[in-house]
């Protein structure tokens, strides 16, 4: 079960620092409910993002 970050808003991925591993990433990623698009938020932003979580397709700000 993804975390979620807001009504709207579910962490699905956290990053993965293993450089051997094929689609391992150093991003978070987060899916929004009500668009249905993912976006991926770098690790160096996220204590940033996650004060004021917002989907960059539909969240308008």
């Amino acid at each position: 079960m993804a975390e979620m970050l807001t009504k709207t808003l579910e962490l699905v991925k956290v990053p993965s620092f293993n450089p051997g591993i094929i689609g391992s990433s150093s991003n978070y990623i987060v899916r929004c409910i009500k668009c249905g698009h993912t976006q991926e938020i770098n690790a160096a932003f996220w204590k940033d993002y996650v004060q004021h979580p917002y989907c960059k397709y539909c969240d308008q700000y």
